[in-house]
């Protein structure tokens, strides 16, 4: 049994003319009504701290991109420094017959060219199949495309305060594939759940 009832509260969004820093218009909406419990925060604020994590994350993977980079030139270089160190004797054999110092350098060039050449094409074979994987990963588009009777459902998974807000403010809500989007878990999976079952049942009624 709840000892405490369900807190009341209210949310209110605020427009602030044009010019007007949000950090700190809220501070002093904050500092003016403390005593009353009033909570104020910029939403532009609010929504730099989620970008920046964001950025964090992305800048964290160039990191490791960078470095593999800088790996895999410095490999390039450790093997072609031994292709020359270990053919010092063909490379006198070929000085002794005639060829000239620009030609052996280049043929160790084409070859270096060539290994790197391979590496960066597979590289990118891979990541595209990688990345096709990822994108059609998912199976219902394919059984539509056969002819498999398919139903799509919409089901809304943003609060009707943030879609009020998103108005007023004219910021666009985060997409599903954003990593911004922050769904209402419990009543958007009961609104599925209920959608589906209740499709379902219908369907083996029909039949």
């Amino acid at each position: 049994m709840p000892v405490y009832g369900a807190p009341e509260y209210l949310t209110s969004y605020l427009r602030l003319t044009p010019g007007t820093d949000g950090e700190a218009a809220a501070k002093g909406i904050k500092a003016a009504m403390l005593t009353k419990g009033v909570q104020a925060l910029s939403t532009e604020e609010e929504l730099d701290k989620e970008q920046a994590q964001s950025q964090g994350f992305m800048r964290i993977f160039q990191l490791f991109m960078g470095l593999g980079l800088f790996v895999g030139i410095a490999a390039l270089g450790v093997i072609a420094f031994r292709a020359v160190v270990e053919r010092r004797q063909q490379i006198g054999m070929l000085r002794a017959i005639g060829y000239q110092r620009g030609t052996v350098a280049l043929t160790f060039l084409l070859e270096s060219s060539f290994i790197a050449l391979m590496g960066i094409l597979s590289g990118v074979v891979g990541a595209a199949i990688l990345a096709r994987n990822l994108m059609t990963s998912e199976d219902f588009a394919e059984y539509g495309l056969a002819g498999v009777p398919s139903v799509l459902l919409h089901i809304g998974a943003v609060s009707p305060a943030d879609l009020a807000a998103a108005r007023q403010t004219g910021i666009p809500v985060p997409a599903p594939h954003s990593p911004e989007w922050a769904p209402e878990r419990e009543p958007t999976i009961k609104a599925a759940i209920r959608a589906e079952v209740t499709a379902l049942l219908e369907l083996l009624r029909a039949r």
